[in-house]
């Protein structure tokens, strides 16, 4: 059964750009070794310690994708110390406002993370997998909540985007808009929705080692050949068939936009299919469509884009008066 169902971490995207606690200078080098052993607590914000097990579920879902876990984890251990920081920061703020979240809210969304887990074994043990158990999961939730509620106080501080400034950024940056056909070869290990996480577990370690392959050189086409459970596409050397924006998953289109360049290889990336390691092959320009047929999803991302830039303001502002200290 598949853990990234559950609905963790839905508003970090909003700290994700957080600048460091520390005071203003040169960053410290991400590979320098970290502390042994690592201390329980791993930051205090304003007086409020910040514990090694509140950052596990940010760290691990980046750790879980690396080619070489233990080369990434000292950056990617201290980049989730940070993100935890700003979102501290909004949490505090919240409570200061009088934010509090609703218990129906809560128990709803807890409900229904848990519906694709009948069995409580298999729930728990998908809870472990991401950080978390029960309470502590719970307790995820409630601030996510209380974040929320903080957010949609911004919201309304902002102004409506215009028709004019809708209309104006479409014209500015027009080659954004442009319909792309890409072609991407892919490795897919596959998942079912009966997988359990142990079997999760299994592929994502397969797919771990095919990404090392690769790192070293080894080449996706004669992989795919070997490793991928894609049979359409598997005698192909993993080509796919060319895809315009919007047809493939979100989270695959996502992954393959990121792409620059012909070869350019993506980590590892989940969809309900399974995890996928996706080669760029080619991509072009085709149409333009007419302004109409894009904006009511302009407006909704310019606006979405404001809220996120009115959270990360506030949390900048909390930052600069805040007491923070990290150990790592």
């Amino acid at each position: 059964m598949r853990e990234r169902t559950l609905p963790i971490a839905l508003l970090l995207v909003l700290t994700a750009c957080s600048r460091p606690a520390t005071a203003p200078g040169p960053s410290p080098d991400p590979t320098r070794p970290l502390p042994s052993p690592l201390p329980k607590v791993v930051a205090r914000v304003n007086g409020r310690p910040v514990y090694m097990r509140d950052i596990v579920p940010l760290a691990k879902p980046e750790l879980d994708k690396a080619a070489d876990r233990e080369k990434a984890r000292p950056a990617t251990l201290r980049a989730a110390v940070e993100r935890y920081v700003g979102r501290e920061l909004l949490f505090q703020e919240a409570l200061a406002r009088g934010l509090r979240a609703d218990d129906e809210v809560v128990e709803l969304a807890y409900n229904q993370a848990r519906l694709r887990y009948p069995d409580e074994k298999d729930w728990v043990d998908a809870l472990l997998g991401q950080g978390f158990d029960p309470v502590s999961f719970r307790t995820e939730l409630r601030i996510q909540a209380v974040l929320a509620r903080l957010a949609e106080e911004e919201a309304r501080k902002i102004s409506p985007v215009s028709e004019e400034e809708a209309e104006g950024h479409y014209d500015a940056h027009r080659e954004d808009f442009r319909i792309q056909e890409t072609t991407v070869r892919h490795i897919l290990r596959g998942l079912l929705p009966t997988s359990t996480p142990q079997q999760r577990a299994g592929q994502l370690a397969q797919a771990q080692g095919i990404l090392a392959r690769l790192a070293r050189g080894e080449k996706l086409s004669v992989l795919a050949k070997e490793f991928s459970d894609d049979v359409r596409t598997r005698d192909q050397g993993g080509l796919l068939p060319p895809f315009t924006t919007g047809q493939p998953d979100p989270t695959f289109e996502a992954a393959v936009m990121a792409l620059e360049n012909p070869g350019d290889l993506s980590g590892i990336v989940e969809t309900p299919a399974g995890f996928h390691i996706v080669e760029l092959v080619s991509r072009r320009p085709g149409g333009l469509p007419p302004y109409e047929s894009v904006a009511p999803v302009l407006k909704e991302r310019m606006r979405r884009e404001r809220v996120a830039e009115a959270v990360k303001a506030l949390e900048d502002g909390l930052r600069a008066k805040a007491r923070v200290e990290t150990y790592l």
